[in-house]
């Protein structure tokens, strides 16, 4: 239930440039659907995709964030002091750190993994 008092935040208008950074990042969004929608089945035809989902994924969203800054005359380095970019950049080197771990150096050398 929406106090009398919250109901204005409903109502705000949005600025030209917020309302074009929501529109390409919603745009990004419907680009990694239909592509990954439109995905051939590599069993059946022969064809393997070049590129992983995950990386796809990663490709626009980083696309999508630089446009963003790029159209909007956002202030990187405003972006770079939040504590929130903090945050999160440290969440991704943690989650990418683990990710990345050297698992086909192993194999190639002929080292196993415990």
């Amino acid at each position: 239930m929406v106090n009398a008092g919250d109901r204005k935040h409903f109502h705000k208008a949005l600025s030209r440039n917020q309302w074009a950074a929501m529109w390409i990042f919603i745009g990004a969004i419907a680009v990694v659907a239909v592509l990954r929608c439109r995905r051939v089945d590599s069993t059946a035809s022969g064809w393997q995709a070049a590129v992983d989902g995950a990386v796809t994924i990663q490709m626009f969203m980083l696309m999508a964030g630089a446009l963003i800054i790029l159209f909007t005359k956002t202030n990187p380095t405003a972006i770079a002091k939040s504590e929130v970019f903090r945050a999160g950049m440290i969440a991704v080197v943690a989650v990418f750190g683990v990710a990345w771990r050297p698992t086909r150096r192993r194999r190639r050398s002929g080292l196993r993994s415990k």
